[in-house]
């Protein structure tokens, strides 16, 4: 078996570290040494006198070094031979070990330490000590300590490879041994470890744990986890560089309840991964999920006993970025009131539901319809009540409306319901596009590709309407990309073909050959286009959803320079977008996570945390951006493939769909 190397660490198997004798047990096992270098030093000076021409020389040596190329030796059970480059500024080194494994040097200034397998189940442990000595009696060591597991012994990790984020981060570890205790060695302060169950003596999880990175450089580490007599394992750890500023921001900052108190859910943002939230009130309390960059908070006002209104406030904190949360509660004289979280829903017309919190500071309050297609569940309640409203599917081809009213005491709030009508739409294996196909009216406009006839289909208004321009071109099973490929201002259409791991772009929104062709990716990745250096052009990159890593051509030149950084999660499902998300005149990436309809957007082409985070849509949704209201910026949009109607913000923020047209082919 042939051993491997890292740095000067030599494993049998798998690379990482290992820490040398200390100082002290050097010390211990030089005792003897001293002896025997008094012996030679004596003799050697008793030599000198009698040989003509040489006298012994006065005071100590001018400095003795020695190094050797490893600090350890790991092997397997099968063992194997390691060859050892000894370095120093004397004639000759001697060599000490523990009587294994077997030695023997090579030339003058190399050692091959070997062993055979290994037949026992315990492993075998040993030393090789590298000395020079003087004719005084000084001398300097250098150690290696061998390592050879037992046959048999297991130890195994899920993962061998961690890139943390950069905010800091968590990774659980399952670790599979048939050994005893399990130790972590770890190679950096910025590391922690802890037992999330089953314990340092039977381990089963562990949870590896990476502080904030207050460097924008990245950093690595390695991870030692070794178990009695096993072979031990290494993970290396690479944090990419932390936010250059921290921040921290609320869905909500102000909750007024009444004097009978109530809870208030909401938000907290934040590019931090540890932060904190404190009260300055002991009747303000607070609640949260796991702390991540979206954390659902829930804060608590007790009863108010007093006749006199009150504030408390809670403080949000992520390293040296604050936000604040305002509580104002009445006192128990306050006139009656009732008052809804949100006062209006449009939804389409498949129907569905909608969640509102009612509050009041009546004992309690009632609600009614005043049409049959909605109904509310519950229709009567209590103070902070979540109350559901169901909306049956419009069977009609024009908008409807209902209304809502809830009543506490003598006081009442409505609740406004509009509901689109049907529009039967075709829409197999649509796909989404937006572009500016006339390079007339300085915004982006809804479009869409059928896969199955290689059929684009444009329109030049975002209004409910059929394609103002259909263009046949590709293959069944090309995939669209649309850009301005020749900095005319225009956007033309264009495919990637997976089986091929090729685009074939045109100039002009019309049938016929491609006028660019580039191999670009491979099969199985996400094509995705944008203006990556701000010129003006359109060029073309691909995502790589195992790793979620994002290659960007700069250029649709041959001799084009690329940008490669991972960002995205790759555990789940993420769908490129690209579009200039800050109006900088520079398209940036971003993901969307299709199971949970989150875009994740980034202001800059390179790895790290969400600039913007946008939930929108809902799952089986498809995203597309663009410069809807022709701002210079690109935002957030949805197609759902179950009515063929996008919904269009013009913000990067969660809500609504401001403008929602059809394409209708």
């Amino acid at each position: 078996m042939i051993p491997k190397i890292l740095g000067n660490r030599v494993r049998a198997t798998s690379s990482g570290t290992t820490t040398p004798a200390s100082p002290a047990a050097s010390a211990r096992a030089a005792t003897p040494y001293r002896l025997i270098a008094l012996a030679f030093a004596v003799t050697l000076v008793v030599s000198l006198l009698v040989v003509p021409g040489i006298t012994a020389q006065a005071g100590g040596p001018a400095g003795l070094e020695i190094s050797v190329d490893k600090e350890s030796i790991e092997w397997g059970p099968d063992g194997g031979e390691v060859l050892i480059t000894v370095t120093t500024n004397q004639p000759q080194w001697q060599l000490n070990t523990s009587g294994w494994p077997s030695t023997e040097r090579v030339g003058t200034n190399q050692l091959r330490a070997k062993t055979g397998p290994n037949t026992s189940d315990k492993a075998l442990s040993g030393y090789l000590r590298f000395f020079v000595i003087t004719v005084y009696g000084e001398y300097k060591d250098a150690w290696v300590s061998v390592f050879q597991a037992g046959k048999g012994a297991e130890l195994s990790v899920s993962q061998t490879d961690w890139k943390a984020a950069g905010i800091g981060d968590a990774l659980g570890l399952f670790v599979t041994t048939n050994q005893g205790i399990t130790q972590f060695g770890l190679g950096a302060d910025w590391l922690h470890v802890a037992w999330n169950w089953g314990g340092p003596e039977n381990p089963k999880y562990a949870v590896l744990q990476a502080d904030r990175n207050p460097d924008p450089t990245p950093r690595t580490s390695i991870v030692r986890v070794s178990a009695d007599n096993a072979m031990p394992v290494y993970i290396t750890v690479t944090q990419a560089g932390g936010p250059s500023e921290p921040t921290i921001t609320l869905g909500l900052t102000e909750y007024r309840p009444d004097a009978g108190g109530g809870d208030c859910g909401f938000y907290a943002f934040t590019n931090e991964f540890f932060w904190t939230v404190k009260s300055d009130r002991d009747w303000l309390t607070v609640q949260t999920d796991i702390k991540d960059e979206r954390t659902w908070v829930v804060a608590t006002a007790a009863p108010n006993d007093t006749s006199e209104e009150r504030v408390g406030v809670l403080t949000f904190t992520a390293g040296t970025a604050t936000a604040t949360f305002k509580v104002t509660q009445a006192g128990k004289d306050r006139p009656p009131y009732i008052f809804l979280d949100t006062g209006s829903w449009n939804t389409a017309a498949e129907g569905g539901q909608h969640d509102v919190v009612v509050s009041t500071n009546q004992p309690g309050w009632r609600a009614y319809s005043n049409a049959d297609w909605v109904t509310i569940s519950p229709s009567s309640g209590v103070n902070g009540d979540k109350v559901v409203i169901n909306v049956a599917a419009n069977p009609g081809s024009t908008n409807r409306t209902a209304q809502l009213t809830f009543i506490a005491g003598n006081q009442s709030v409505t609740f406004t319901v509009t509901q689109s009508g049907q529009l039967y739409v075709k829409t197999d294996d649509d796909l989404p596009l937006a572009g500016n196909w006339t390079g007339r009216n300085g915004g982006s406009t809804i479009g869409k590709y059928r896969p199955a006839i290689s059929t684009f289909y444009l329109r030049n208004s975002n209004t409910t309407g059929g394609a103002d321009i259909t263009v046949q071109y590709g293959n069944p099973g090309d995939i669209p990309v649309v850009g301005d490929w020749d900095g005319d201002g225009v956007t033309t259409i264009g495919v990637w073909r997976p089986s091929e791991a090729k685009f074939y772009l045109r100039n002009s929104n019309t049938p016929g050959p491609a006028d660019i062709v580039i191999p670009y990716g491979r099969p199985g990745d996400k094509p995705v286009a944008g203006d990556w250096t701000g010129t003006g052009r359109t060029s073309v990159g691909v995502y790589t959803n195992e790793g979620s890593i994002f290659h960007l051509r700069l250029n649709l030149s041959a001799n084009s320079g690329e940008l490669e950084f991972w960002y995205g999660d790759p555990y789940l499902a993420n769908t490129p977008v690209a579009g200039s998300w800050n109006g900088a005149g520079r398209d940036t990436v971003g993901v969307f996570l299709n199971n949970y309809s989150l875009f994740y957007l980034k202001n800059t082409n390179e790895g790290g945390v969400a600039d913007t985070g946008v939930w929108y849509g809902m799952r089986g949704n498809l995203p597309v951006v663009g410069d809807w209201d022709g701002n210079g910026t690109d935002t957030v949009g949805v197609f759902w493939p179950s009515n063929g109607q996008f919904y269009l913000r013009n913000t990067n923020t969660d809500g609504i769909g401001e403008v929602n047209p059809k394409l209708i082919v």
